[in-house]
């Protein structure tokens, strides 16, 4: 699986290519997003990492929402999250069974006592876990 900058770069690439059906030329769109051909190459081969800065401009030129440069969730990951978000409270099972059911192990409970921080300087609560 490809890292997260390949991913982008994949994205970047894939979007010069395509763009209104026959795609632009590195130096073309360089010239849109104030940068260098060379930065762009870069950008595709994952051997520079754009900025957030970067990503934003090349989304606006895009007309393109920023999230489509990043990796979307793995599906197993958006299976659970819909079941989770989908199911009914009143099935009649706790949350654990549910978990277990979703997870294949019952995780472990948390101690919902709220403390004090040990150390002085931090403000806050902290949770415990048993």
């Amino acid at each position: 699986m490809p890292n997260i900058y390949e991913q982008i770069g994949n994205q970047i690439r894939e979007l010069r290519t395509t763009l209104r059906g026959e795609g632009i030329s590195q130096e073309e769109l360089a010239h849109a997003v104030k940068t260098t051909a060379n930065t762009i190459s870069r950008w595709e081969t994952a051997t520079y990492k754009p900025s957030i800065s970067d990503l934003e401009t090349l989304a606006r030129f895009f007309g393109v929402p920023i999230n489509v440069f990043f990796p979307q969730r793995p599906t197993w990951m958006t299976t659970i999250s819909k079941k989770w978000l989908c199911m009914p409270a009143s099935d009649g099972r706790s949350d654990d069974e549910r978990r277990k059911d979703d997870l294949g192990a019952a995780p472990e409970p948390l101690d919902t006592r709220i403390t004090q921080p040990a150390h002085a300087g931090v403000t806050g609560f902290v949770q415990h876990s048993r």
